[in-house]
C-alpha cells in the first residue's frame, strides 16, 4: 500500500468516505501543555514494523497507543483469511478502543501501515489519568465519541449502501486527500482489488465487475499505474446509493 492509500481513514459525520486527518478524534491536540507532560510522563514509547499488530483481536486489552508517526489499519477478521477493513489512523489518533480500561478481548485488530510510532499508555495509567485530570478525561470522551459516530457510520453504510456506492465513495475519498485535477477528470494512485474488497466490505469478483461496470458506464478509466475519475459528480451522486 502507497502514500496514495494514506486517504482512506475514518468517515466523518457528514458522509465523506476515510479521510486523514480528522481533528475530532486526536487525544493529545485536545489537552493542555501541561496534561500533554503528563500523558507522555505516564505513557511507553512503543515501535513497530510494517504489519505489525499493536492489537490483535480476541487478545485481552491493555490500555491505548497514541500514534505519533505512522498509518495503522484497523481490521475485523471474519475468517481466516478475510478481512474487513474498518478505517485507517494515522498521526495524533489512538487504538484500542472500545475496551481501554478493562482485559476485555480486542473485538478488531489494528496493524502498522509500514514503520509506526506510538504512546502505549497502560490501563492502570490511563486510570490514574482520568482520576487526577479532569481535561484528559473530556479530551479522552470527546475522542471516544468520534470513533463511536465513525463506527456508526461504517455500519449504516455497510447495512444500507450499495457495493458501487461504497466503492465511489472509496475512490473519491482517496482522490480528495492525494489525487491531482486533470482536464479528464481526477487522478488517483491505483489499489489492489484485494485491499478496495477490504475497505468496502465485498468480495474481490464483486468488487471486479463493479468497476468493470463503472469503466463501461465511462465514469471511471483504469490505467496499468493509476485509476481517472472522468465523472466525479457523477461519481458523487452514486455514493448517496
Amino acid at each position: 500500500m502507497g502514500k496514495m492509500d494514506e486517504a482512506l481513514a475514518c468517515p466523518n459525520p457528514k458522509g465523506d468516505a476515510r479521510i486523514r486527518g480528522q481533528r475530532e478524534g486526536m487525544l493529545l491536540e485536545r489537552l493542555s501543555p501541561d496534561e500533554r507532560t503528563r500523558v507522555t510522563d505516564a505513557a511507553e514509547i512503543v515501535r513497530y514494523e510494517n504489519r505489525g499488530y499493536l492489537v490483535t483481536q480476541g487478545t485481552p486489552s491493555d490500555g491505548l497507543y497514541i500514534i505519533l508517526q505512522g498509518l495503522v489499519e484497523s481490521v475485523y477478521e471474519e475468517t481466516p483469511g478475510r478481512e474487513l477493513t474498518l478505517a485507517y489512523w494515522t498521526n495524533g489518533d489512538f487504538i484500542g478502543a472500545p475496551n481501554i480500561l478493562s482485559q476485555r478481548p480486542h473485538i478488531w485488530s489494528s496493524k502498522a501501515v509500514g514503520p509506526v510510532e506510538a504512546l502505549w499508555l497502560s490501563s492502570a495509567a490511563l486510570e490514574r489519568l482520568i482520576a487526577s485530570s479532569p481535561g484528559f478525561s473530556i479530551a479522552l470522551i470527546h475522542c471516544l465519541s468520534f470513533k463511536a459516530e465513525c463506527y456508526a457510520k461504517l455500519a449504516q453504510t455497510l447495512a444500507t449502501h450499495s457495493i458501487e456506492s461504497r466503492l465511489a465513495e472509496a475512490l473519491l475519498s482517496q482522490g480528495r486527500a492525494f489525487g491531482d485535477r486533470e482536464a479528464g477528470g481526477m487522478v488517483v494512485g491505483k489499489m489492489r482489488q484485494r485491499d478496495l474488497a477490504k475497505l468496502v466490505g465485498a468480495t474481490r469478483q464483486s468488487v471486479s465487475l463493479a468497476l468493470r461496470k463503472m469503466e463501461a458506464q465511462d465514469l471511471i478509466e483504469i490505467k496499468p499505474t493509476i485509476i481517472v475519475l472522468k465523472q466525479v459528480e457523477t461519481l458523487r451522486r452514486l455514493t448517496q446509493h
